[in-house]
């Protein structure tokens, strides 16, 4: 709302007052701007880092939502991660298979390789396993809590 005063050499409190009250009269009446419709919905363009950090903090997010202690938090996350790479080796193994521009030993020596990959992936997700269990033990944590850990342990990743 815009409004002007015009002030004459000597003007009286009166004045002043009314000549105040009818420019913001005026202006009510004025019809207003003609203002750009917005469009519902907001568009949000994030780099690949951006991208990258959101979906981590999804991965995680029911992690650090819980109400364990730090350390569990974290073995938790690192098997969570595990889990995402031999997720990510299966489906790289799956590609490899349907490869037929691949010769059939190309395709052979590849899923060997991915398939080894898979297997130290899997050791190592027995180590942090019992290192998870070791963890929780020597911290004697409540059975709510441990059963909370497990429940986080073997969610499948997204």
């Amino acid at each position: 709302m815009e409004f002007s005063l015009t002030l004459s050499n000597s003007p009286s409190p009166q004045s002043l007052i009314v000549d105040a009250l009818s420019a913001a009269l005026s202006a009510k009446a004025a019809p207003a701007h003609e203002e750009t419709p917005v469009k519902p919905g907001v568009e949000v363009l994030l780099s690949d880092k951006g991208l990258s950090k959101a979906r981590y903090d999804r991965q995680f997010a029911d992690i650090d939502a819980s109400k364990l202690p730090t350390t569990v938090k974290e073995q938790l996350k690192t098997i969570r991660r595990i889990q995402l790479q031999i997720a990510e080796k299966k489906a790289e193994l799956k590609a490899v298979m349907k490869n037929h521009l691949l010769t059939p030993k190309e395709r052979e020596v590849k899923a060997r390789l991915l398939q080894l990959e898979m297997t130290n992936l899997s050791n190592t997700m027995t180590v942090a396993t019992n290192s998870i269990g070791k963890t929780m033990g020597e911290m004697t944590l409540p059975l709510d809590q441990i059963g909370e850990a497990n429940k986080l342990m073997n969610k499948e990743p997204s």
